[in-house]
């Protein structure tokens, strides 16, 4: 905990095997070092790439608590419309920053994409999300034409082919060192809502009209989030009954906020950030420490009863087999 009204950081330990060069040492700016701090030019780096991992927690949290993995879902959230509205579905790329975040689950996924559809009428945005679909689209049967017309032989030695550089990567696993990666959840809102409490109860979100960096918990539930235009995200909201409160953005208290945050994180290990909420954190020495204080407590007290010393040793250290890499150093 970094103070009584710090973002909670979300923790995520990450096996040596998923980090890469970062867990095998060859980063290319190398462990512990960081970037300088400077604000963002885009939305939040708090997983707002649509498909990707980051913003997996499928469970709706209270504001700066931990959440974890989780499902998603299509349920209807607050003032579900219950239209069932198919309008649109035709352009996959026109709903690219509806991807579930954390705290999303549950929202009315119908009305979002309604929503989008409507406001998008006429727009660009609609008329390159349909180029890029059918971009998409010519990929894709390029791609079934040419598997369709491989012969087996073909497709078999592709396979052993695949399965040879799959082995060779498995190979080269570094199982030396653990990494950890730690997560600011919902990061400018938070610092939003540690400096405006009364926020909190309600759909926050940090941007504007145009761009949204951020979401709390509760706008998410209205299907509101990060690299959603604001616009869009207030008549989501305003069609649930509810109005959106818009804060802007101040990267210079969030900059202030992360530098905090990164003196702490420092104290755990070489680390790297690339971004103001998160970094990535070689922990492998602290976790080696924190094993052998632990040892060391366990066989103590049976010294002291008279207990052989090498005996109470070996008995601590398969104790806490598995406690860290490399556990029997």
């Amino acid at each position: 905990s970094i103070s009584p009204f710090a973002p909670t950081p979300v923790a995520k330990i990450v096996p040596p095997a998923m980090c890469g060069d970062f867990a095998m040492g060859r980063s290319g700016t190398g462990l512990g070092s960081a970037p300088p701090l400077r604000p963002a030019s885009r939305a939040e780096d708090d997983g707002t790439t649509a498909g990707t991992e980051k913003g997996d927690h499928g469970t709706s949290a209270p504001v700066g608590t931990m959440v974890s993995g989780g499902s998603s879902s299509s349920t209807s959230g607050p003032g579900s419309s219950g239209l069932g509205s198919r309008k649109g579905q035709d352009c996959a790329h026109l709903y690219v920053f509806t991807a579930e975040k954390g705290g999303m689950a549950g929202c009315d996924k119908e009305l979002q994409r309604e929503v989008i559809y409507e406001l998008s009428q006429g727009s660009k945005h609609l008329e390159h999300a349909r180029k890029q679909d059918a971009k998409l689209d010519q990929r894709i049967a390029a791609m079934l034409a040419l598997l369709r017309g491989a012969p087996p032989q073909q497709r078999q030695v592709l396979d052993r082919q695949a399965e040879a550089i799959g082995q060779a990567a498995e190979e080269q696993r570094d199982w030396s060192r653990w990494c950890c990666v730690v997560d600011m959840d919902m990061f400018y809102a938070a610092v939003e809502i540690r400096d405006q409490p009364s926020l909190a109860a309600l759909p926050v979100a940090v941007g504007g009209i145009g761009m949204i960096c951020t979401a709390n918990y509760v706008a998410r539930r209205y299907g509101v989030r990060s690299a959603m235009p604001g616009f869009i995200a207030q008549e989501l909201v305003r069609r649930q009954g509810a109005e959106l409160r818009f804060v802007p953005t101040n990267f210079a208290k969030y900059t202030a906020e992360a530098q905090v945050i990164r003196e702490v994180i420092a104290d755990y290990g070489h680390y790297e950030a690339h971004s103001l909420d998160e970094a990535y954190i070689d922990i492998t020495d602290r976790v080696r420490d924190r094993a052998r204080e632990g040892r060391a407590k366990a066989v103590g007290p049976q010294v002291a009863q008279g207990q052989d010393k090498a005996a109470a040793e070996a008995a601590a250290a398969a104790a806490f087999e598995g406690a860290a890499p490399e556990a029997a150093d």
